[in-house]
């Protein structure tokens, strides 16, 4: 008894760093599938997404045509502070849709997906599995459309285009185009504010229309402390803020509506492996918001998946 007594004690440290190795390696793959994973990244900066903007002249365009654009900043006052979240749920994405804009109107996702000759609307349900057959309804554009950002106005969508200065004004149930509007300027995101509408065109600059009037009625820039933001790309209105994605990032800009202030910056690089992306431009871009729940909708070009994330409020941050 003695002998067993003190064999069970030699094996005892063997079998507790066994169970603590299985419980340690099981603990860390349910964490790496929980749907409702904490992330918190601090990637996104103006200093970070300047950068971001420099090498992709540089690498694209060549320092001979860019090297004047180029931006500099001292980031020793770069103190935003990246938000928060939990990706709630994961759902079916076509990989071949290159997004442009993407839009919740309940029950249905609205999505524009961009390039010549490949342009158009998209309207589908949510769908998690991959046996049951995806149903959507697809408006395609002319050849020479390059389409981009959406948003809605009462029972249509407004899909900004490329290069054409003109706003699509699509039918949401019957995905036919009711009319077009002009206006100055490139389209790239767009959202609707109220009575107005502001669209981006990946330049300093954002420009407030009235539906219907050419000429802006007013031009914002985003200031991320004190230095301007450019390459906002697709937008979406989120109560009193805009989320915005920054070109060629994955960075989401959370900007004041009130006065273009970026207050807080969301982080989605963690969302989607870089090896699993089809092309150097399949950065984050799409954001839906559902009022209801609070949901917010988040893919990118030719990404296979959307995430429904929850992220922390800033009036909670600032309690």
């Amino acid at each position: 008894m003695v002998t067993v007594g003190v064999l069970m004690l030699d094996i005892k440290p063997v079998i507790l760093l066994n169970l603590f190795v299985f419980f340690w390696c099981k603990i860390s793959y349910l964490s790496a599938n929980d749907k409702r994973i904490e992330i918190s990244h601090q990637t996104c900066s103006i200093q970070y997404i300047i950068d971001k903007q420099n090498n992709y002249y540089l690498k694209y365009f060549g320092r001979l045509f860019y090297s004047h654009s180029l931006d500099v900043i001292n980031s020793s006052d770069d103190n935003l502070e990246n938000i928060r979240y939990q990706i709630l749920d994961t759902y079916k994405h076509g990989n071949k849709i290159s997004t442009q804009g993407l839009l919740f109107s309940e029950p249905f996702i609205f999505e524009s997906s961009g390039g010549l000759g490949q342009s158009r609307l998209i309207k589908y349900q949510l769908q998690k599995t991959d046996n049951a057959p995806f149903k959507y309804d697809v408006l395609k554009l002319p050849d020479n459309i390059f389409v981009e950002g959406i948003t809605e106005l009462d029972d249509t969508i407004l899909m900004t285009t490329l290069k054409k200065e003109e706003l699509l004004v699509i039918d949401k149930k019957s995905m036919r185009l009711r009319e077009k509007y002009t206006f100055t300027g490139d389209g790239w995101g767009v959202l609707r504010d109220d009575d107005t509408i502001v669209i981006s065109n990946s330049t300093t600059d954002m420009s407030r229309f009235r539906l219907g009037n050419k000429v802006p009625i007013k031009k914002h820039k985003v200031l991320a402390n004190n230095v301007i933001l450019k390459g906002i790309n697709e937008m979406e209105m989120v109560g009193e803020y805009i989320f915005a994605n920054i070109w060629p990032t994955d960075c989401i800009a959370i900007i004041d509506k009130t006065n273009f202030v970026v207050l807080a910056w969301l982080d989605l690089s963690r969302l989607y492996p870089v090896t699993n992306r089809k092309y150097w431009s399949s950065v984050a871009n799409g954001i839906a918001y559902d009022k209801k729940t609070g949901v917010l909708y988040v893919t990118g070009k030719n990404w296979d998946k959307i995430f429904a994330i929850k992220f922390e409020s800033l009036n909670e941050k600032n309690n």
